[in-house]
């Protein structure tokens, strides 16, 4: 309960800091006269921070897939900003977490090493709860937070807590913030190598609906758009985690059209024809083809790097690919 109402206030203190036209003051007066209090119910529990799960989540959900790819994509230059109402938030998760010997709310048990953050949250459609909603970020341990102030100068003075935050891309020789597209093509984002790595790789983002890396463009592309393929083609996977363009049948109807039980219906919007209640034509995390789905929000992370099907990671034979659930074609 704790862990789910602290990433939900991330997610609304996110979205808040990421517009610009929301001013200092009205930041300050959210979190003195709003945030603040409810921190305070997380550390005691009880009905009264249970009772804003619902109003958070309205705010939250259809606002927090807000694209900052190009914000915040590199180093700030300018030196580095007090910790943010997002940062005290983490660091009362870090301190909860050191006072706790294990936590059965976690999907993956903390480290020894006290620096930890809550991964990036994205909204995302799904049929039913997800199992794992939170990850753990394993963040660098002092030695490799020297190591990356003495590769990246534009560091040395920044706090440890901000440090981690970044990753160093060694293609174009400086730091990036991780989960951003920063450096990446397009479609992509940078993740961390590995727990404890100070590395950060480029790879396809992480959405319910798969997104697959194009070699000649290095990019990523939504899976059935056209991406990098030629007219009347679009972007698939084949069950052995090759991508590549094949004919769209629903061509004729437009680029955004999945052939789903014999109708041509547009991903992403409703189809009264094949679906009801008011559901619409979308994907579920870790299944390839789209279906009738009735929204409802939960959580996914950005942070370490994965091994989906299409991935970069896949198509050059590095990981061992997750599972999935490829589907059947009509």
């Amino acid at each position: 309960m704790k862990i789910r109402i602290v990433i939900l206030l991330l997610a609304l203190m996110s979205i808040i800091e990421a517009r610009p036209q929301v001013p200092d003051q009205v930041q300050q007066f959210l979190q003195q006269t709003f945030f603040n209090p409810i921190l305070e119910k997380v550390e005691q529990g009880g009905e009264a921070a249970s009772r804003v799960i619902g109003h958070i989540t309205n705010i939250t959900r259809g606002h927090a897939e807000h694209d900052q790819d190009g914000q915040n994509s590199g180093v700030q230059t300018n030196g580095f900003p007090d910790l943010s109402p997002v940062d005290q938030i983490l660091s009362k998760i870090k301190d909860q977490e050191e006072n706790q010997e294990s936590s059965t709310d976690l999907t993956t048990t903390a480290s020894t090493n006290s620096d930890i953050e809550i991964e990036q949250v994205t909204i995302i459609p799904t049929q039913a709860p997800a199992k794992n909603k939170t990850r753990i970020v394993n963040h660098l341990d002092k030695e490799a937070i020297d190591k990356m102030k003495a590769m990246c100068p534009e560091l040395v003075n920044a706090t440890d807590f901000e440090i981690v935050r970044y990753r160093y891309f060694e293609p174009r020789g400086g730091c990036f913030r991780y989960g951003f597209q920063g450096p990446c093509g397009n479609g992509m984002k940078l993740f961390i190598k590995e727990h404890g790595s100070i590395y950060g790789q480029c790879d396809c983002r992480l959405d319910a609906r798969m997104w697959i890396y194009h070699e000649e463009s290095l990019a990523c592309y939504k899976i059935f758009s056209q991406g990098g393929c030629s007219e009347g083609n679009y972007m698939d996977l084949t069950e052995d985690g090759k991508p590549g363009c094949v004919e769209n049948p629903c061509a004729a109807n437009g680029t955004e059209f999945y052939k789903l039980r014999g109708v041509c219906a547009q991903i992403g919007k409703p189809n009264e024809e094949i679906c009801k209640d008011n559901s619409v034509i979308d994907f579920i995390p870790k299944k390839r083809t789209p279906d009738c789905i009735k929204t409802q929000g939960i959580v996914t992370g950005v942070g370490i790097l994965p091994c989906r099907p299409g991935s970069v990671l896949a198509v050059h034979g590095k990981c061992h690919i997750e599972e999935w659930d490829f589907g059947k074609e009509d």
